[in-house]
This record gives structure tokens, sequence and C-alpha cells, in this order.
């Protein structure tokens, strides 16, 4: 019932699990709807965003991995 935009995304390398990801776009929120991940397998997983909440004032320290929290664990950043 909503008026939504199709977008079809592929990955620049062939390091990924999936070969395609379609989305579908709301028109008048720029909301993302629903995704579709097509596997290289065969495998088609979607996703349908019902509640999607913009500016929902989190913290930006609600990303941040906190390292004493959690001793003895080895951190890895793969950037």
């Amino acid at each position: 019932g909503t008026a939504t935009d199709k977008v079809s995304l592929f990955p620049r390398g062939n390091a990924t699990d999936y070969h395609r990801i379609e989305m579908w776009i709301d028109q008048a929120t720029s909301v993302p709807r629903r995704m579709k991940v097509f596997g290289k397998n065969g495998s088609v997983t979607t996703y349908e965003l019902s509640d999607v909440r913009l500016n929902a004032g989190l913290a930006e320290s609600d990303f941040v991995f906190d390292k004493k929290a959690f001793p003895g664990v080895e951190l890895v950043d793969m950037r």
C-alpha cells in the first residue's frame, strides 16, 4: 500500500556470500521497508522492516566497545 522505489545492489568483489541485494525504499520517507539477499548458493533471505525509528536518541557511546568492561577478551579490529 506504500509507494516504494526498488534498488538493486551488487558487491564490488567476489568475497561475499551473496550476489545481489534488492531493497524497497519508501518514497515519502526514504526509509528501507524490505530487503532481499540473494545468496550464491541459491538461497533468498527476505527482511521486512516495519518499525524503523529514526533519531531515536542513542548515545554515540552505545556504538563503542568498552574493552575494560570485558577483561580477558581479545579485541580484533578488522578495519
